[in-house]
């Protein structure tokens, strides 16, 4: 099954035949297959944990001080939109 016929069996694009010519279109935006796709690797590889993850993925390549900002910032998001 080529990429194509399983991103439509997923529901990701569609397919156009018209006089023997085929044509794919998206029927999801990038940022939600993105989204989705990320999702299905975090549960799939690191079984949801999105720390194991961060912290997996920077032990081999070190972080520079604007993404450590910008990772503090999601933090700090993420903080005041917890209802605890």
């Amino acid at each position: 099954m080529t990429l194509l016929r399983r991103l439509e069996a997923k529901g990701a694009v569609a397919c156009d035949d018209q006089g023997g010519i085929k044509s794919f279109r998206p029927l999801i935006r990038r940022e939600d297959a993105a989204l989705q796709e990320t999702e299905d690797f975090l549960d799939r590889v690191y079984k949801g944990s999105l720390s194991l993850m961060i912290s997996s993925l920077t032990k081999k390549q070190a972080l520079s001080q604007q993404e450590i900002a910008e990772l503090h910032e999601v933090l700090r998001e993420m903080e005041a939109n917890t209802d605890d």
